[in-house]
């Protein structure tokens, strides 16, 4: 079983990079719809690309959203472990 979790990554010109986590969905239209609205939510960004990747996730990116920031819109495909999966332990520190 997998989830979806969708991320946005910026890089403004004068800060460190950073990766938000915008939402976990549980099928992938939900979690591709979901990077189409928050690339649509930028205005006016400059040096769009965007594309399918070989698992169907989609991916938006700009070299400019504004201020010299780039930033991706993209999926991140997850595994989901089932119950049982971590043998039990007990505390050791």
């Amino acid at each position: 079983q997998h989830i979806y979790i969708v991320m946005v990554e910026s890089e403004p010109p004068y800060s460190p990079p950073s990766t938000d986590i915008e939402g976990v969905y549980s099928n992938l239209e939900d979690a591709n719809n979901a990077v189409r609205r928050l690339a649509n939510d930028f205005v006016d960004p400059e040096g769009c690309e965007n594309g399918t990747k070989y698992d169907g996730t989609i991916y938006w990116a700009a070299e400019d959203v504004g201020n010299g920031e780039s930033a991706r819109v993209f999926v991140k495909l997850w595994e989901v472990r089932g119950p049982g999966s971590e043998k039990p332990c007990d505390w050791e520190n």
